[in-house]
């Protein structure tokens, strides 16, 4: 988390064409190739914080979409709960992509800020200079065994050679006929080589007279006097990296030169391979929150199987030609055709969608427009998904009661009908003579009796009343309702007996 902070601390915002290599631009010193490597490191940063702000937004995107189902009713509540479905599924790929994405771009990230750490390290190694030391006698010399000391002059004062050089104007020029990232020139160190009356070479020589001649090239048989002239050891060297032609080519140097470079090409090479890579997972990255608000939402296959299942029949499902046809009207009808009306028809109502008092934090009424974080639409979408469960736990109440009281009235005329003559309604002696619809024949006994599934039945129903008054919720009493022959079982025969005297 701590490298994730550190990366997003400087922000360069992407555009829909920044790539992770800058344009190519002519380099002729190893300040010149940090700025090409501070570049892919500022745009991965920049791509990270990118993808994970967008998924953020989508999510809120999602949620917002969620409220507005719960809060509706029929078609829109479906219109607006397809979509969400869809917002989900894309945001989910969106995040799995950028988890397997961003181990490349760190590493990507760390491989730049190396190159860049390098390359100030060449910038400044390469004005090391020798301290000179003024002609004398071998054995009259500072030093232990009476030789010269070798030291480099003062360095390190002040602001580093790049940090004064970024402080101006960028004044490399394009490079014509290449792409960002196909040929990257880096700076390293080699010896510095004499070139004819060199004058800032450090040099040891020597000579019989004193002083020396400054290491002129004079020098004389009897080398008495010995000095050092002040001068760098190492100079810069530029090399240029290619990119292979295939995905899965790295980089290579123009001109390999396995020895006498510091750093050593193969420093180089590794990190610009992993840069490559990060490359790869950059150009993958390209989720929007925008993209959940398009058309291309509406015909997406999430959303229209959760229309298909929710607004067609098994009918119209089952039979293609109609099925498609059916589609193309409901997605006319809720979202234009192909979803071309989608912003008129559910992204410029939907801000406008009436929040109660009760769905907000603050408890005051509100447009959906004005819930702008995720903590407050989903405790909106929980409130109405709450109010639908209960207004649902209701009407099944209800129905139980009905059906309950429609079953004590058949009961009813039905007593009334036979009053005390049921004994003799199933007093038949042969099976062929016993009442189906109210006697039963058992076969053991060879006689005709009264039924026992209406008294059962309505020891069941009374016995749904009495755990409803003891306060059992709606959901066992449905369970104990579906289930009451089985549940009857539960019961011995005298308590059957007693709910049935108690009521």
């Amino acid at each position: 988390m701590l490298l994730l902070l550190a990366l997003t601390a400087t922000i360069i915002r992407n555009d829909a064409q920044a790539q992770i290599h800058e344009a190519p631009k002519i380099i002729a010193s190893a300040c010149d190739s940090t700025r090409q490597t501070e570049h892919v490191l500022t745009q991965i940063k920049s791509k990270i914080e990118t993808a994970f702000q967008q998924i953020v937004l989508g999510k809120k995107t999602s949620a917002k979409l969620s409220v507005a189902a719960a809060a509706s009713t029929g078609e829109k509540a479906v219109a607006y709960a397809a979509l969400a479905a869809s917002a989900a599924v894309k945001l989910q790929a969106a995040e799995q992509n950028l988890q397997s994405n961003l181990d490349a771009l760190l590493k990507g990230a760390a491989a730049a800020a190396e190159l860049t750490a390098t390359e100030e390290l060449v910038s400044e190694a390469a004005d090391l200079s020798l301290e000179a030391r003024s002609g004398a006698r071998t054995s009259t010399a500072s030093g232990t065994q009476g030789g010269l000391p070798l030291r480099f002059a003062r360095f390190g004062g002040g602001k580093s050679k790049c940090d004064t050089a970024k402080e101006a104007a960028d004044q490399r020029k394009a490079a014509p006929g290449t792409k960002g990232g196909d040929k990257i020139s880096f700076a390293h160190l080699q010896n510095r080589p004499k070139i004819g009356n060199d004058k800032k070479l450090a040099a040891l020589c020597g000579d019989d007279n004193t002083p020396p001649n400054n290491c002129d090239g004079s020098a004389d048989a009897d080398l008495t006097y010995f000095e050092i002239t002040t001068g760098t050891l190492l100079t810069e060297k530029m090399k240029q990296y290619n990119k292979g032609p295939q995905p899965t080519d790295g980089y290579t140097p123009d001109t390999p030169e396995p020895t006498a470079l510091l750093p050593r090409e193969t420093y180089v090479t590794g990190r610009l391979n992993i840069i490559k890579q990060a490359g790869h997972a950059y150009d993958s990255i390209t989720f929007t929150a925008d993209s959940l608000k398009n058309s291309a939402l509406v015909t997406d296959g999430t959303t229209q199987a959760l229309l298909e299942t929710t607004l067609l029949t098994q009918k119209e499902r089952e039979q293609t030609d109609i099925r498609q046809n059916k589609l193309e009207e409901i997605t006319a009808r809720l979202y234009g055709k192909a979803g071309t009306d989608v912003k008129a028809r559910i992204w410029e109502p939907i801000e406008i969608i009436p929040i109660q008092a009760e769905a907000t934090e603050d408890n005051k009424a509100t447009e959906l427009k004005h819930l702008t974080d995720i903590g407050k639409l989903r405790r909106a979408a929980a409130f109405y998904l709450a109010k639908q469960a209960t207004k649902a736990e209701t009407a099944a109440v209800q129905k139980a009661t009905e059906s309950t009281e429609k079953t004590e009235r058949a009961k009813t005329t039905e007593n009334r009908k036979y009053g005390d003559k049921k004994d003799e309604v199933c007093k038949a002696t042969d099976e062929k003579d016993c009442d189906k619809n109210k006697c039963e024949w058992n076969k053991e006994k060879n006689e005709c009796k009264v039924k026992e599934s209406a008294f059962i039945i309505s020891v069941s129903i009374k016995a749904i009343l009495l755990l409803k008054y003891f306060g059992f919720s709606v959901k066992y009493l449905i369970f104990f309702q579906i289930n009451s022959i089985k549940l009857i079982g539960f019961f011995d025969f005298e308590r059957i007996l007693y709910f049935e005297r108690l009521w």
